[in-house]
Parts: structure tokens; sequence; C-alpha cells
């Protein structure tokens, strides 16, 4: 399946919390700015490794081809975290719903937030095409035309993605602990698919969606399992040849373009969103 990744803002309210090998809490810091996944996991990694002592060293992490965090020790001695002593978006942002207290190994319930894979949608092949990134054309009252181009060129495409389900609850991976999809509030955010792609995916005006309608750049990978990160202590860096980079148009930002898909009597709903290539300054 194919997945999306936005890139990460911390700082204010998603960037303190408190580790503990059973020797004793400490404050973890992560340094403000902006993140892709693979970034974030790395900053996240070496904050805590940081710390000193064996248990905090060996610590890994994950992300598995569904958007699944694993956290462990590589089976040494147990590890807290405690989002709630700081920021609780942190463990939000990685798809957990607690604290995480009492064992080696944590498998998050939910997937990363600040994505979106298409688990039961479907997303129409795009065909990305050329585009000029300015053109200029004046008449002049004789009737010669006079057009002036930019020497530089970006791809332009739209993403359809059709068939996104607001019923049916996506459930969480085996093993998972916590509070899982299946039986948290109908209340809580990202428990269908549409809701994960409404709220989760596109919804920047909370620390904790992490959505893309700021403009911020979106990767595009064509196969989720391009988007895994192995189970490691070690940093970690996508491939750039796996994914494309990506912002979406101004209307999409500034406007959810849901409709239904088999209008009237449905629950699922497709999306168009126009893109173009994200070129860095």
């Amino acid at each position: 399946m194919p997945c999306f990744h936005n890139l990460i803002w911390v700082g204010p309210g998603n960037q303190n919390f408190n580790a503990n090998d059973g020797l004793g809490a400490q404050a973890v810091v992560l340094t403000a700015g902006s993140y892709t996944w693979d970034a974030f996991r790395n900053e996240f990694l070496a904050r805590i490794q940081a710390l000193g002592g064996a248990t905090f060293a060996a610590v890994r992490m994950g992300i598995s081809a569904s958007g699944h965090v694993t956290i462990d020790t590589n089976g040494g001695a147990n590890l807290s975290l405690t989002f709630t002593a700081g920021d609780t978006d942190i463990g939000k942002l990685l798809g957990f719903t607690t604290d995480l207290a009492g064992a080696n190994s944590y498998l998050a319930p939910r997937r990363i937030r600040g994505a979106y894979y298409l688990s039961g949608a479907t997303l129409r092949e795009h065909d990305a095409k050329h585009s000029l990134t300015q053109v200029a054309q004046t008449i002049a009252l004789s009737g010669v035309s006079r057009t002036t181009i930019s020497g530089s060129k970006i791809d332009l495409a739209k993403f359809e993605l059709q068939f996104l389900d607001n019923s049916a609850r996506l459930v969480s991976p085996a093993g998972a602990v916590a509070t899982t999809y299946a039986n948290a509030l109908a209340t809580a955010v990202g428990l269908t698919e549409y809701d994960t792609a409404h709220s989760i995916w596109w919804d920047s005006t909370n620390v904790g969606y992490q959505g893309w309608n700021d403009g911020r750049p979106v990767r595009y990978f064509a196969l989720s399992s391009d988007a895994t990160i192995a189970l490691s202590a070690a940093a970690s860096t996508y491939t750039a040849s796996l994914y494309t980079t990506w912002v979406f148009s101004e209307k999409n930002c500034k406007e959810w373009d849901a409709k239904k898909s088999r209008p009237p009597k449905t629950t699922s709903y497709s999306i168009d969103i126009e893109a173009q290539q994200y070129v860095a300054p």
C-alpha cells in the first residue's frame, strides 16, 4: 500500500518527556525544529541514548510497513517513558495512547501521526507532468505577442484517493499494548480511515496532529514497505529514490475537499489533492 509522511514540527508542546531505566527518571528534551520521520526517529533515539547507562544506550526504535512504532531495549531492562510528565503529544505522535511502563518492549497501538497509510482506500495512479514555474505573455496593439518563460521546471500532479471508509474502525497491530482502536471511545481522533486522513494527516492547527494544511512538504512512498525502518539503535535515513516530495495546493490547504464516493447513502469518501513538486530553498 502507498503512504504519505508529512514534515514534523517539534517545539513547545511536543518536545519534553521523562525516561526511566529503573535507576530514576530523567528529563528528555528533543531539539526544536522541523523533521522528516526518519530524522525525528534519529533525534528521539539520540536524546534517550545520551542519558547514559546500558539500558538507555540499548534503546531501539523501528517503524513497520503499516506505520506502527516499536520501542524496546533489545532484551535488556525495562524502560519507562512518561509523556504526561512533559508533552503528551509526543506519545500521540508516535502512536501511543498511554505512558509506557513495566516492560522492555512496546508496540504502538496506533499508526504514527503526521502520516497517512492507505490500508483500505485506493490511490489512483497519479500522473506527474512537467510545468514551467513561470510563463508571461503580452499582446501588443499591433497584434504581436511576446511570451517570456522561466528556465526551471517542476512536476505537477493530482493524487486521487478513493473509498476512505468512515464507518469501519481501524484495527491495532498484533500484540499492541494500551488502548486499541477497537475499544477506544467513539470520540477519539483517528478511529476510521477517513477521520485519520482528515484530522491527523490534513489538520495542522493541533500540534498533536501534524497535518500538511499549513503548506509543509509531504513525502509520498508508492510502497509503504519502502517507509519501514528496521528495529535498531542506530540512526537510519530513507533512500531518496524510494519517495517523491510534494506540496499540496493552496485550495487543498484551505479546504478539505472530500466528497461521498457513492452518494448519498455511503460512508466512503474520495478526495482529489492537487500537488506540485517540492523544491528545497
